[in-house]
């Protein structure tokens, strides 16, 4: 990890956030979810995440007990989800992606685990991310009754 010369800007807006953890707020750029697709086909375990905070796990600790049982992958995905996302104002990940999202997030975990990153402190940004690009997949009810115009209606025959 390097320390920035000069500070990035780091847009107020979508689909930028800032996300809180033991280590002071960083700043993220939520994947889009074309990235996030990818990430999934890569790394099924994340799904798991994903569907542990639809299911209500919303807290770093009860996502750390999800996280134990996914194993390396799904640190390797998390790692990769974070590498993504970094848009920190002051620090830049050394890691680059050579093309395999599992070994460039195994990479971005063991980088941030040298950088004293806790596994919450991984686990939070992780979260945080994938609550952001949850958030993107939600369609407002006038979308779906426009979408719903173009679905055909089963035609019912009398008997």
């Amino acid at each position: 990890m390097q320390t920035r010369q000069i500070p990035r800007e780091v847009p107020d807006r979508a689909p930028y956030i800032k996300i809180e953890v033991s280590r002071g707020v960083h700043q993220m750029k939520a994947p889009s979810l074309h990235s996030m697709a990818t990430l999934l086909g890569a790394a099924s375990g994340l799904a798991t995440v994903l569907a542990a905070i639809e299911g209500g796990v919303s807290d770093v600790r009860g996502a750390v007990d999800v996280l134990a049982r996914g194993g390396p992958d799904l640190l390797s995905a998390l790692g990769a989800l974070i590498g993504m996302g970094w848009a920190h104002e002051v620090l830049d990940l050394e890691t680059e992606n050579a093309g395999n999202v599992l070994e460039y997030g195994a990479a971005v975990y063991e980088e941030l685990h040298s950088a004293g990153y806790s596994l919450d402190d991984i686990a939070g940004l992780g979260l945080g991310l994938l609550a952001a690009v949850w958030d993107q997949t939600k369609i407002s009810e006038e979308t779906r009754n426009r979408a719903a115009f173009f679905q055909k209606t089963p035609e019912v025959t009398p008997h």
